[in-house]
């Protein structure tokens, strides 16, 4: 490199998606993380299902699991596991403005 002349480095400006699905059990603390590379229904009915598999359903009577109204949530295509349902509302940050 000659004087006054600029380095150059490499470099990325783009930027990757990383999408979690995330259960919390209120009272135990429990907290179940499942990584996907999308968000849509079919990747929730995967996290549905994996989560059920999770649990021991003979322990846990019936799993309320509480979800905001994003598309891929309300649809019609969920497939919720027996034992599993589904209740909708505002994410809690948004309850602040309501």
């Amino acid at each position: 490199m000659k004087k006054g002349e600029r380095q150059s480095f490499p470099q990325s400006n783009g930027y990757a998606w990383l999408y979690v699905y995330g259960f919390v059990h209120p009272w135990s603390g429990r907290c179940d993380l499942l990584r996907f590379d999308s968000v849509d229904v079919a990747s929730f009915n995967a996290a549905l299902k994996l989560f059920k598999a999770r649990v021991d359903l003979d322990n846990e009577a019936h799993i309320v699991l509480y979800v905001d109204n994003a598309g891929w949530h309300r649809s019609k295509k969920v497939v919720c596991p027996e034992g599993i349902e589904l209740m909708f509302g505002l994410p809690p940050i948004l309850r602040r403005w309501s």
